[in-house]
C-alpha cells in the first residue's frame, strides 16, 4: 500500500506541475566488480504507450487469407537495418512507456514485447518481457510475402476515418515495413477500429490483415531477451520502510549514479536525466533482480543502508545509450549503417497464415 499511496502522490505531484505549466510546448511523437561508464547524447525519441485496452479481441470469425505471394517472382533488394516495425504511443503517458512492441531487423533477429502484472513490490506491478527469436531467410520472407500479398504497400490511408465514432482517448499504432517496397502508416485508434465487438468503420481488409498479423505473431518459438547492456537511473526513495532489492554489484554504487536529492522523485519518470550503462556481467545480475523484465514503474533497492528507486531498460541491437533526459535511443540509432549485404525472397518461400 506505501508504494501504490507514493504513486497517488507523485500523480497529484505531476497533475500541479502540468497545471503550472500549461503553456509549455508538447513535444511531438517521432556478484563482480565491474567498470561501467555513462554515455550523454541529446535527442528527442518518440515514446508509445503501452496500453492495450484497445487491442483487438478473439472472435470466431475467420479471416481472408493469402492465396498468393508478391506480384514477381524474385524480390532483391539492399535492406535497412529494420525491415518491420510496430508500434503505439500516447504522449501523455506517464512512465514512459516502450516505444515499440514489434521489431524485426535485416539480419533476422525479432523481438516482441508483452505486457503482465506480477507482485515485485504490490500485488499488481505492470511489467514488460522482451522476447525473441532469430528468424531464417525463408521465415523473413514469408512474413514480407503475406504482407505484400494482403495489400499493404497499397492501402490508402485517405480511407481511414473515425470521425464518426468520436472517441477520444485511443493510442496512436505506428506501422512501418521497409522490404523491396517502404511504406509506413500512422492511425489512431486502429485497434479500437478493427475490433469487431465494438466498430464496424469500414478499414480496408489490407490494413485489417496486416494489424493482427503483425499484432498477434506467435510466440511459442520465442525466448526471454538477455541484454548485453542495460540502462539505468536511480533517485533517492527516503522514509521507504516496504520491501527492497539487493544491489549485488560493488560497481558502480548507487551512490554513484543517484541524481541529487534536490530533485523531485517526480521526475525520474518525466526527466530522467543521465543513464548509467551496466554491461556483461553487471547488466545480468540487475536485468535478474528485475526478473527479466521492466518494471514500469521501477524497484526499489537498498545499499549502505539507504533506499533507492531504480528503473532498467535493456538496450536492443542497434541501439545506443539513451540520450540524455530520454529513457530510449531511436533504433537504429544513427551511429549503425545499413547491411552491407542484400536479400532475396522469393515466391517458394510462401505465405503466413494471418490470426483471426
Amino acid at each position: 500500500m506505501q508504494f501504490r499511496k507514493l504513486r497517488f502522490t507523485l500523480f497529484f505531484i505531476l497533475v500541479f506541475l502540468t497545471g503550472c505549466q500549461n503553456n509549455a510546448p508538447a513535444s511531438s511523437p517521432t556478484p563482480s566488480s565491474l567498470p561501467i561508464t555513462a554515455t550523454k547524447t541529446v535527442t528527442a525519441v518518440p515514446l508509445p504507450n503501452p496500453t492495450l485496452t484497445e487491442s483487438p479481441t478473439s472472435t470466431a470469425t475467420s479471416l481472408p487469407q493469402p492465396t498468393a505471394v508478391a506480384s514477381q517472382e524474385i524480390q532483391e533488394w539492399k535492406p535497412e537495418n529494420v525491415l518491420i516495425y510496430y508500434a503505439f504511443s500516447d504522449e501523455k503517458e506517464l512512465p514512459p512507456p516502450i516505444p515499440y512492441q514489434l521489431i524485426l531487423y535485416a539480419d533476422g533477429q525479432m523481438f516482441l514485447f508483452q505486457y503482465g502484472y506480477k507482485a515485485f513490490v504490490e500485488e499488481n506491478d505492470t511489467y514488460i518481457q522482451i522476447l525473441t527469436e532469430s528468424l531464417n531467410n525463408k521465415e523473413i520472407c514469408s512474413l514480407l510475402n503475406t504482407i505484400d500479398q494482403v495489400g499493404f504497400f497499397d492501402y490508402d490511408t485517405s480511407t481511414y476515418d473515425l470521425s464518426e465514432n468520436n472517441q477520444e482517448g485511443l493510442v496512436t499504432h505506428y506501422i512501418q515495413v521497409n522490404s523491396w517496397q517502404s511504406k509506413s502508416v500512422e492511425l489512431y485508434g486502429l485497434g479500437f477500429a478493427i475490433n469487431e465487438e465494438f466498430n464496424q468503420s469500414g478499414i480496408d481488409e489490407s490494413m485489417v490483415n496486416t494489424y493482427k498479423l503483425i499484432s498477434n505473431y506467435p510466440t511459442d518459438e520465442f525466448e526471454v531477451y538477455q541484454p548485453e547492456k542495460l540502462a539505468v537511473w536511480a533517485v533517492p526513495l527516503p522514509n521507504w520502510n516496504g520491501k527492497t532489492y539487493d544491489w549485488s554489484i560493488q560497481s558502480p554504487s548507487l551512490a554513484d549514479i543517484a541524481q541529487s536529492e534536490d530533485n523531485e522523485l517526480l521526475y525520474i519518470y518525466s526527466n530522467p536525466g543521465e543513464s548509467t550503462i551496466l554491461e556483461d556481467e553487471a547488466a545480468k545480475v540487475i536485468y535478474d533482480a528485475f526478473d527479466q523484465s521492466i518494471v514500469e514503474w521501477g524497484l526499489p533497492f537498498s545499499e549502505n543502508g539507504f533506499t533507492y528507486l531504480v528503473l532498467a531498460i535493456p538496450l536492443l541491437p542497434y541501439q545506443s545509450a539513451p540520450p540524455e533526459g530520454e529513457f530510449y535511443a531511436p533504433i537504429p540509432s544513427p551511429e549503425f549503417p545499413a547491411p552491407g549485404f542484400s536479400l532475396t525472397c522469393h515466391s517458394s518461400d510462401g505465405i503466413v497464415e494471418i490470426p483471426n
